[in-house]
């Protein structure tokens, strides 16, 4: 049976005259020992108490609350105790949807709520920087303001000393225009003397040039002599080298000669022979140096 109703404590007033006041709501987890009550106390599960009032009710108040519930049964056995079950059973689904519905709009609310308190810290910050900002502008303004009245002071001092430098200059122009036009006329005599000294250097020019041409054709007859002198002293080396490898060679065949001489002594004598003594024909191979003794007839 459904309890915690409005139509519940209708019925529990009406019968036992017992006031059951709303019980505030608390949180699931409690704190406090002595309203904690088993869930399998007796009578609990008999008339499905919900667990949330369960631990709101100490030990007495439960016992007291089945009794009353267990009475109340049996007065409206006999009456219409089903109709007026399904009324607080449709008043209890209705009262659940509603609480549903205002936690999520608490959790929302509380949810906006740290989001304006955030939104203001940052408000608060950002005005706080902005009040720092203005005051670094206002101090800055205050320094410009003080760097314009001593850069007018210095503007007034330079434009003093400018208009003292402008009279000096115009003296200073004056006696560097007579000195101008006393070195023009020196530079017309010096260019007069200049154009005698170009004309005798143009004939002494005339006079290099004819000398470098002969110079350069000195120099052409110099490499032609030096080439031929090089492809000389080339062939010159050559031939030392080839008149040093002939003479490497006869040396090597002259180191054969007591071989050669031996071999004459101990080999018989061939009707070919002269004097008794066999022929030595002897080939060299340039290639790999090998020398070949014809073998005894």
């Amino acid at each position: 049976m459904v309890i915690n109703s409005q139509a519940y404590r209708r019925v529990l007033e009406s019968r036992s005259r017992v006031n059951l006041a709303p019980l505030p709501e608390q949180s699931e987890i409690s704190s406090d020992a002595d309203t904690m009550v088993e869930e399998s106390a007796p009578g609990a599960q008999k008339w499905n108490i919900p667990s949330a009032i369960l631990r709101k009710l100490t030990t007495g108040e439960l016992d007291t609350l089945v009794k009353s519930i267990g009475g109340v049964v049996r007065e409206q056995e006999d009456s219409d105790w089903k109709a007026k079950v399904a009324e607080v059973a449709s008043e209890y689904q209705t009262l659940r949807k509603n609480y549903v519905k205002i936690k999520r709009h608490f959790f929302d609310m509380q949810e906006l709520k740290d989001t304006h308190a955030k939104e203001l810290e940052m408000m608060a910050a950002e005005r706080g920087r902005m009040a720092a900002e203005k005051a670094e502008l206002e101090q800055s303004k205050l320094c410009l303001e003080g760097e314009a009245e001593r850069f007018q002071e210095f503007y007034r001092g330079v434009d003093e000393k400018r208009k003292n430098l402008i009279a000096s200059h115009e003296k200073e122009l004056k006696v560097k225009n007579d000195r101008i036009q006393q070195l023009q006329e020196w530079h017309a005599k010096e260019k007069a003397t200049c154009q005698g000294l170009r004309d005798s250097n143009r004939v002494r020019v005339d006079e290099i040039d004819r000398l470098n041409l002969d110079l350069v054709a000195a120099r052409k007859r110099a490499e032609k002599t030096a080439a031929s002198l090089k492809e000389c002293e080339e062939q010159l080396a050559r031939s030392s080298d080839e008149k040093a490898s002939q003479e490497e060679q006869l040396q090597r065949y002259r180191s054969f000669d007591p071989i050669i001489e031996q071999l004459r002594l101990i080999s018989p004598s061939s009707p070919g022979s002269v004097g008794g003594l066999p022929e030595r024909p002897i080939s060299a191979q340039h290639g790999d140096q090998e020398i070949r003794l014809a073998p005894s007839q």
